[in-house]
């Protein structure tokens, strides 16, 4: 990866052999293509840069698909929480502890930068949504969300603070 051309979104080598193996017979592997439900959705992925957009469930028969990937907060001793990513919503589903888990964004906001401010939760209903603005770094395309998903052992094994080693491993962004 450190020898290939500089792309906006970090999309590595192992992104682009994952899409080519498993998409590209349906049409799928672009790297500046979003995923998302048709509707409002599809229309912010859009809004945030997206050339196109992948539709999942545009019709009855289409499956509703779940990538799952893991995270790995920086010293923490409890490795490989679960990371889903969906048409609808990604993030870590289960509330972790007070800081971490049970946070859900569209999938334009995935990586996305966190709020100016912090969001006040309701102390009456804390499962109450809350809508909050969000900075989108970039949409990342469903193959790099493949790539997440299957590079758990190059992630457990670099340093995500050493760009240079976090390259070398193919890690994504």
């Amino acid at each position: 990866d450190v020898f290939r051309d500089v792309d906006r979104v970090k999309l590595r080598a192992w992104s682009d052999a994952v899409g080519d193996a498993f998409f590209s017979r349906h049409g799928l592997n672009d790297a500046d293509c979003g995923y998302a439900v048709p509707g409002l959705t599809t229309d912010r992925c859009i809004r945030a840069g997206m050339r196109r957009v992948h539709q999942a469930c545009r019709e009855p028969s289409m499956p509703y698909p779940i990538i799952c990937g893991t995270i790995m907060p920086p010293g923490d001793e409890r490795i490989y929480l679960s990371y889903e990513f969906t048409p609808q919503y990604s993030g870590v589903p289960a509330k972790v502890d007070d800081a971490f888990g049970a946070v859900l964004v569209e999938p334009r906001g995935t990586n996305s930068l966190s709020p100016p401010d912090s969001m006040e939760r309701d102390s009456e209903d804390p499962y109450k949504k809350v809508t909050a603005p969000l900075l989108c770094k970039y949409v990342p395309p469903l193959i790099q969300v493949a790539g997440i998903s299957s590079g758990f052992i190059a992630q457990n094994y670099a340093n995500s603070q050493n760009e240079t080693t976090w390259e070398l491993m193919g890690c994504e962004e």
